[in-house]
């Protein structure tokens, strides 16, 4: 996970632990039904500032420290701050299984399921890794399967607005055509008419457009 906004992120950890807790029982049921609901969140970046890797969040009274609610606990771990220990007191105190877990989830991608270090040698390391694997796998699939949908919608869009194009061309054309054909029909009616009152074939051509030789087909 990525955290740009504090602010924001901080928003998300109390509206997510407040989904989890109030979810837990229905309409009409006992609150005492209810159990601690323990948020954690993963960062993949520092966000506090403070160099510290964890952090515990409760809910207590600034004056007196009274605790609100046992229920409420929201646990951050910065595994850009993790991945700077590597040594000294505070490292020293991360306890090893839990070390494993947290410099697999740190560096995960740049270990080598072959050559692991001595601590981390297990097969639910490995295990862990081979499912790590198959998410990049899917990952880069989704990714190819979303630019072959990107294009098959580019390329409709671009067939539709093709055939747009040239429904409105033929259209006009059409329009060309009538109009063409409808000036032809109404010179050859006006050739008509004069040719019954006995007008020259010659001046008929002249007046009308229509050629003479048509003139004297008519």
């Amino acid at each position: 996970m990525q955290v740009r906004a504090r602010g924001a992120l901080d928003n998300r950890m109390l509206t997510t632990w407040a989904r989890l807790y109030n979810s837990q029982i229905g309409r009409g049921d006992s609150y005492a039904l209810h159990r601690p609901a323990i948020s954690i969140w993963i960062i993949d970046e520092a966000h506090f500032g403070d160099g510290s890797w964890l952090h515990v969040f409760e809910a207590h009274c600034r004056r007196t420290g009274h605790t609100l609610s046992p229920n409420f606990l929201i646990l951050t771990i910065e595994l850009e701050v993790f991945r700077s220990l590597k040594q000294g007191s505070e490292w020293d105190s991360v306890g090893p299984g839990l070390r494993k877990w947290l410099t697999l989830l740190a560096e995960g991608e740049t270990l080598d399921p072959e050559h692991l270090p001595e601590s981390m040698a297990d097969a639910d390391v490995r295990e862990a890794l081979e499912i790590m694997s198959t998410f990049k796998l899917q990952d880069r699939e989704r990714i190819l399967y979303d630019s072959r949908q990107d294009y098959e919608w580019t390329r409709n869009a671009e067939m539709a607005e093709a055939i747009q194009e040239g429904m409105k061309e033929g259209m006009k054309e059409g329009e060309k055509k009538g109009r063409a054909d409808g000036e032809l029909d109404k010179a050859l009616s006006d050739a008509r008419n004069l040719k019954r009152l006995g007008v020259s074939t010659a001046i008929i051509a002249e007046a009308t457009g229509v050629p003479q030789t048509e003139v004297e087909e008519l």
